[in-house]
């Protein structure tokens, strides 16, 4: 419990007050860049993925765990940074803005960024990038129920002033891994199976 509140309100520090030193921060990140003038997301050129030993390197998870903040769950990854070396020439929000957009999220999911506002709250809206010192920028994601179901943000990277074109969607999963569609289909088939069954007897 003491070790969740720790992780919690360095967490939250964080959310409030993002760092431009990037190398310096704890939390996973998403980096950000373009490669031949379209936006580009990488999970591996910065990512550090949470567990419950909280710092340590990628241990291979695909999702992100809940922390129980005892009002709901609670996660602060993955954030987002900029690639290295830096692949944006110009200026930001002169030369290019980079946003956030959501394509969708599942029902229950809350993301908040700072000053505390729900941000992404409907499929579209936008969240600035550009805005933050070296897009480096940390979202609080938030359920209020049902913490052992599989949550997923999917999103895009948008350029609204420069001539990047978007990225290639990216889905990031909370609370449980989603099953992978062979796993849905088999799923699918013995559900049919049992219906036809029951329908003969």
């Amino acid at each position: 419990m003491r070790l969740a509140l720790i992780v919690m309100a360095a967490a939250a520090a964080l959310v409030l007050a993002p760092s431009p030193a990037r190398a310096g921060c704890t939390l996973d990140h998403i980096a950000v860049g373009q490669a031949g003038g379209t936006l580009v997301m990488d999970a591996g050129q910065v990512y550090r993925h949470w567990n419950a030993d909280w710092g340590v390197p990628n241990t291979g998870q695909t999702w992100y765990e809940w922390v129980d903040a005892g009002w709901g769950h609670t996660s602060d990854e993955p954030g987002f940074a900029l690639m290295e070396p830096n692949p944006f020439p110009g200026t930001p929000l002169v030369d290019y803005h980079i946003q956030v957009e959501r394509i969708s999220a599942t029902p229950g999911l809350e993301i908040i960024a700072d000053p505390w506002t729900v941000v992404l709250a409907a499929d579209g809206d936008r969240l600035s990038l550009s805005d933050w010192p070296d897009h480096h920028v940390h979202m609080r994601y938030n359920v209020y129920n049902s913490p052992d179901e599989a949550y997923a943000l999917t999103f895009r990277l948008v350029d609204t002033v420069g001539p990047y074109l978007p990225s290639e969607p990216f889905t990031v999963v909370f609370g449980a891994p989603l099953p992978e569609p062979a796993t849905l289909a088999l799923a699918a088939l013995g559900a049919l199976g049992v219906i036809l069954r029951r329908r003969r007897t």
